[in-house]
């Protein structure tokens, strides 16, 4: 049916209109004649040779009369013509519409990475005193793969914190990786148990005792003394670093 539509792009619809009412005068023409032709052959009990000559007048009588009325009441005639055009109209219409927005794709995309690079720049600002360079390096990188819905295992080779980190506690991570879920959520990894999972294996010593059900439940459980705080949709860094600049 579509190979069929494409093809009227380069008929006028006017004549495809009007050659499809032509059709299907045609059409109910030779259903008429089939119709005399099963009532010759079941009702009168006609043999096939004269069932043949009655379904031939009936086609010819049936045109015949198409035509001259037609021909008296041609307003008719070109009122379906219209409404066949009209119909095509609309299937092309619709055809148009469903073809891919390429731009808003790559609209998507150029959105995608900008999520992306300020969620990096927050891990950065957020870990600068929590971790060395090369972990936050590490940690980028899992990001990436957490944007990427890449999910983690006891494979990978979880972030080390230093000494200034005992200042954080687990709620304190689970804030960050609820702020980062919240985050970049958004038509890629809607789900908060890939946060779970994401938690559990990269900050694996400090995870070690607890299931990733339990870490994915307490996602958003924001306390009083947490140094890393709740910040949905990371509003509060997007605005200092707009200060910054």
């Amino acid at each position: 049916m579509k190979k069929i539509i494409s093809k009227f792009k380069d008929i006028d619809l006017d004549d495809a209109s009007y050659i499809i009412a032509t059709l299907l005068a045609i059409i109910l023409a030779l259903i008429f004649a089939l119709i005399a032709e099963i009532y010759a052959t079941s009702i009168l009990n006609a043999n096939s040779f004269t069932a043949f000559i009655i379904f031939i007048i009936a086609f010819l009588f049936s045109i015949a009369i198409i035509i001259l009325y037609c021909t008296l009441f041609p307003t008719i005639y070109e009122l379906i013509g219209k409404g066949i055009k009209s119909t095509l109209e609309l299937l092309l219409r619709k055809k148009k519409i469903k073809e891919p927005d390429n731009s808003n794709k790559n609209l998507n995309n150029i959105r995608n990475k900008d999520e992306l690079s300020i969620a990096l720049e927050y891990t950065s600002f957020i870990f600068k005193d929590y971790m060395d360079h090369n972990e936050i390096e590490k940690l980028s990188s899992y990001i990436q793969m957490y944007n990427n819905q890449i999910e983690f295992t006891e494979q990978i080779s979880p972030i080390r914190l230093n000494s200034n980190a005992t200042k954080l506690y687990n709620y304190d991570l689970s804030n960050y990786g609820y702020n980062l879920w919240s985050y970049i959520k958004v038509n890629r990894v809607p789900l908060k148990t890939t946060m779970g999972n994401f938690l559990k294996y990269v900050f694996k010593e400090q995870y070690q005792e607890a299931e990733e059900t339990s870490i994915t439940k307490n996602l958003g459980s924001d306390m009083a003394d947490a140094t890393i705080k709740i910040d949905k949709g990371l509003k509060n860094f997007i605005e200092i670093q707009k200060k910054n600049t």
